[in-house]
């Protein structure tokens, strides 16, 4: 029984053996089916890769074939372009020449009329001064005598103006005398007489000592010792007198009990009438 049962469990060991080995087998077989039909895949991806590669290839070619008939036709269109404004440009030319011909036409006719129309009026004048001549011719003759007149009046002129240059020299000499004269004067006297108004500004004035400063000096006459009356705007502010005198600037000392001499620091300007 043992030993039947060994040989029973032995074909059976046996049978499973077989059956797994059948099964690897199967296995094996389907496997190498995979890989054939994955291998077969891939060499069909590989063409059809190729084949788009290729057609993309192509594609592309058209496309820069197809770029640059785009381009050749722009540089055409814009050649085109270029040539329609030139021919639009002379078509403009020509319609400028056109008109102003025309413009040329019209006023050679306005011209001409004008020419014509003048024509006629010098033709009237003409006749005008046809009918005029004898009036003329007498009108010429007047004036022949008054220019013999004329001529006579002349001379008698010229007989009195002989002694013209003699005294035009005398009485110039009159005059650069009298003017020499007057020049001397004012260089030996001052200018300034009394009762006479000056303009001027101060330019420093000190109250404690009753000291001025004034922007006149012995260009505009000013002496020393003089006495002015300053004023403003006609009414006496005080009185000074003048004790130092340079060419431009003069010092016054102001005469007190005169006026109020306080309103001086009011002022700008001021105004010096020679006492």
């Amino acid at each position: 029984m043992l030993h039947i049962l060994a040989l029973v469990m032995l074909l059976v060991v046996f049978g499973l053996i077989f059956s797994v080995v059948d099964e690897n087998k199967r296995e094996r077989l389907e496997l190498l089916k995979v890989r054939a039909d994955r291998e077969e895949f891939s060499q069909s991806a590989t063409k059809e890769k190729s084949a788009a590669s290729n057609k993309l290839v192509r594609e592309k070619g058209r496309v820069d074939e197809l770029k640059n008939k785009l381009d050749e036709l722009k540089a055409d269109l814009s050649q085109k372009e270029e040539e329609f404004l030139a021919e639009k440009q002379k078509i403009a030319d020509v319609e400028n020449q056109i008109q102003a011909r025309k413009d040329i036409i019209l006023n050679a006719t306005e011209a001409q009329n004008q020419i014509n129309l003048e024509k006629q009026e010098a033709k009237a004048k003409v006749d005008a001064l046809a009918a005029e001549v004898p009036q003329l011719e007498n009108q010429l003759f007047e004036i022949q005598q008054q220019t013999e007149r004329g001529q006579t009046r002349i001379a008698d002129v010229y007989e009195k103006l002989k002694n013209y240059d003699l005294v035009t020299n005398q009485l110039r000499n009159h005059f650069n005398n009298s003017l020499r004269g007057i020049r001397q004067y004012t260089r030996d006297r001052p200018w300034i007489e009394a009762g006479e108004k000056l303009s001027t500004s101060f330019y420093s004035l000190d109250m404690g000592t009753g000291t001025i400063a004034i922007s006149l000096g012995s260009d505009a006459g000013i002496q020393l010792g003089m006495l002015f009356s300053v004023k403003n705007e006609k009414n006496e502010v005080c009185k000074i007198k003048i004790t130092e005198v340079r060419s431009q600037s003069s010092l016054g000392r102001i005469i007190p009990l005169h006026g109020s001499p306080h309103l001086l620091t009011k002022l700008k300007k001021i105004d010096l009438v020679n006492l």
